[in-house]
């Protein structure tokens, strides 16, 4: 990519070219330790990279921070700073996010420190809520539970309530497949069995109490047959406790062990146990 304006950073400069000097200056180990993602792990290239670049916003932004960190040496430094700033240019913007949002939707934002002992997992995200009008905030933060559970980079929130096509929150591989499918919630058996067809794991985290344990009965046959299918429920009074955490800026720690889960902000903490109605 090369642009003609003369004070680009990228002028004269293709971003093949910066991906290529930093391989030779760092090698594929560390630029894959720097940003763990297949195209840098697994038979990694120049072109599989660029692609990757290009089309996925989350890896742009997590290598963004890669690259301004990764100045090793003076004779890379104009190089990190032209593909900082390409991939800068290149990150959805709030004109974006906003045109997928309900028009009179809240905005959430929160920072979790997430320890999960039971995958290994341990990394800090932050994220952007979207809370549609007519969401409650128990069901916003079982959204933001259920992502802690599940916490990746790929990992993102759908578009709410008002899309009716997209999940609480997906996964998806490099190649566009969904990996992952996550829905709160009691949703529609018929909604599931499709969801089951699009994605290789689908994951409904149900809360409500009574409302709960009603719907998982009145459903129960037809989802068993759903191989791919895991249902948890949450506790009534640990998904009303969470709605207790909503703030319009959050910073949250969350500890995952044994099948338990600790939440709090330094002044409360939500201590929740989920009940597995069915395996994948």
């Amino acid at each position: 990519m090369t642009n003609s304006h003369p004070r680009d950073p990228l002028h004269g400069v293709t971003l093949e070219t910066i991906v290529t000097t930093l391989v030779e200056r760092h090698g594929w180990a560390e630029l894959g330790r720097r940003l763990p993602v297949r195209c840098f792990l697994n038979n990694p290239s120049v072109k599989s990279s660029l692609t990757f670049l290009r089309k996925t916003p989350w890896a742009r932004e997590r290598w963004r921070g890669c690259i301004s960190r990764s100045c090793l040496d003076p004779a890379l430094s104009a190089a990190t700073g032209r593909i900082a700033w390409f991939l800068q240019s290149q990150r959805p913007t709030n004109k974006d996010f906003h045109a997928h949002m309900a028009p009179n939707a809240t905005i959430f934002k929160a920072a979790l420190h997430i320890a999960d002992v039971d995958r290994h997992y341990y990394d800090d995200h932050t994220v952007t809520l979207a809370q549609h009008p007519s969401e409650t905030d128990e069901r916003m933060m079982v959204r933001l539970l259920a992502f802690a559970l599940h916490a990746h980079e790929a990992l993102l929130f759908g578009r709410g309530l008002s899309t009716e096509d997209e999940p609480a929150l997906w996964q998806k591989d490099l190649t566009g497949i969904i990996e992952l499918w996550i829905e709160v919630g009691l949703p529609d058996e018929k909604a599931l069995r499709q969801a089951c067809g699009r994605a290789k794991q689908v994951c409904v985290y149900t809360y409500g109490g009574r409302a709960a344990d009603q719907w998982w009965k009145e459903n129960l046959a037809a989802l068993e047959r759903l191989k791919n299918l895991a249902v948890m429920n949450l506790p009534l009074e640990g998904s009303r406790a969470l709605a207790g955490l909503a703030q319009r800026n959050m910073e949250l720690h969350c500890t995952i062990q044994d099948g338990q889960m600790l939440i709090g902000d330094g002044t409360n903490a939500v201590q929740i146990e989920l009940t597995t109605l069915k395996e994948a």
